[in-house]
Parts: structure tokens; sequence; C-alpha cells
């Protein structure tokens, strides 16, 4: 991306035609201009999905942030210009990921675009259609790519299976990274205690789809054989306790939910 491109008072930097950059700064977001929005957004988030000469995009722009989000653009560029960062950098260690194509700037507000990742589907969907034994080698080389991505210095920002999409191939599976804004890349080692968190995440999202003890081992196993820094008996009881520590504020929030509706 090196092209700079003003449209609709928006600053863009893109290498995409100018008609893409024009449909991208297009006010309001609406099914009118083409614009599918999508249930991940809220009230400080739009997130759409449009399609441009064929090919499906991804529009993400944050328009409400608060002081801690404005330092850190201010200090370490804005989120858009770190995700394209940390695209680059995940690329060039070897994962796959979906390509940004264009951020832009308006005052405070901020939006990046990814290419849609065709013929892929979320972990969750190959889990769920798959049987016990491909199931058990899904997760083998999910562990595989979870303990390179760890041990290349990557902490991933928000490691649900809803971010990641997989290709199968046979028997070889292979994964894309998405929603990748929060991701870091740490050059001198990434923190165990993220590490910890990503596997939380990882596990949490595999209890929602009934993930086997025996398949979560399949992972765990990999992982640490892929990632030698793991401490597997230690972290294996600290992730159970943070596991259950989760749990247990979901079941608050769906009760103090159910309070405030009766």
């Amino acid at each position: 991306m090196s092209t700079v491109q003003n449209a609709n008072g928006w600053s863009v930097q893109s290498s995409m035609p100018e008609g893409f950059v024009r449909q991208c700064c297009t006010e309001p977001k609406d099914d009118s201009a083409g614009f599918e929005r999508l249930a991940r957004s809220h009230d400080r988030t739009l997130v759409c999905r449009f399609v441009y000469d064929g090919q499906g995009y991804y529009y993400k722009e944050y328009f409400s942030m608060g002081l801690y989000k404005l330092m850190k653009d201010l200090f370490r560029g804005s989120w858009s210009r770190r995700m394209a960062r940390v695209h680059c950098q995940l690329a060039k260690a070897g994962f796959v990921v979906a390509q940004v194509v264009a951020i832009g700037k308006k005052g405070w507000h901020r939006f990046a675009v990814t290419e849609e990742v065709s013929e892929r589907e979320q972990i969750r969907q190959v889990f769920r259609g798959s049987n016990a034994d491909e199931r058990v080698s899904l997760m083998k080389q999910y562990g595989e790519m979870v303990g390179r991505l760890h041990r290349c210095g990557f902490s991933h920002g928000d490691l649900r299976w809803g971010n990641i999409l997989v290709a199968q191939n046979g028997a070889t599976y292979e994964f894309v990274l998405i929603d990748n804004e929060r991701t870091k890349l740490y050059r001198h080692g990434i923190p165990l205690r993220l590490c910890i968190k990503n596997l939380v995440h990882t596990r949490f999202s595999g209890l929602a789809e009934e993930m086997a003890t025996e398949e979560w081992n399949a992972f765990f196993d990999v992982y640490c054989r892929t990632f030698p820094r793991a401490k597997k008996h230690r972290w294996a009881v600290g992730m159970e306790r943070k596991l259950k520590q989760r749990i247990v504020r979901g079941e608050k929030k769906v009760r103090r939910l159910e309070d405030e509706t009766e």
C-alpha cells in the first residue's frame, strides 16, 4: 500500500483503484451503497462486507475510542496501521493471513479493509463436521500452528475459533489468521502470560463446541512440543483455574441479564 488518496474527507492509503477507494469512503454504509452490516458491529465498531469487481472485502471502522486507545494511536501509530504492519510480519513469518488492501483516517476515525478469503470455513464449522479421528488430526495441526505462532514471538489478540479459518486438503489443514488488529510481535520472545491467555481462548472456544478431553490433549501435546518454553503441567493446572473463573463470570453475566429482563 503506497498510494495516498483522498475521498469524502478520508485520507486513504491503498494501491487499489480509485473506484474502490471511493466505495470504501461512501456514507452511509448501508444496503443502498452495497454494504452488508455484520453482526460483529456494535456501538464502537462498524463491520461490513462489500463486493468490488467480483471480490469480497471486509470493512472495519472504530468510531468511538477511549483515552487509552487515543494515547496508543499517538505513540504507537493508529490501530489500522498497526494491523497492516502485523499482517506483513505474519506473512513474512510464513503464516497465512487475510490481505489488508486499504487503511484510512479522518480525524480520530480509522478504518481498515481486508480481502475476503474464499473457500475457507471457521475452524468451529470444520470441527463440527468432522468425525472423531478427523477432529484429533485437526487439533494436532492447529496445536502445531499455535505453537509456531508463539515460537515466532506473536501473541494473537483474540484467538477464539471464530478468528481462525481453515481449508482442508485431504488430511492436511491450512489455517488463516483473521482479526489481527490486536496481534503483536515480541522480537525478544512472547511473554508466557500471553501464551496462557491464547490457550485459554482456544480451550474456552473448544468447550462451546463440546471438545473432548482427548481432542484437547492432542492439541496441547503438539503445542508443547512445538513451543519448548511451554510449562506443560504447570500451565495445565493454571488454565483449568482460569477456565473455571471465565465460566463463573459468564454464568453471573447470564443471571444478571435475566434479572434485568424480568
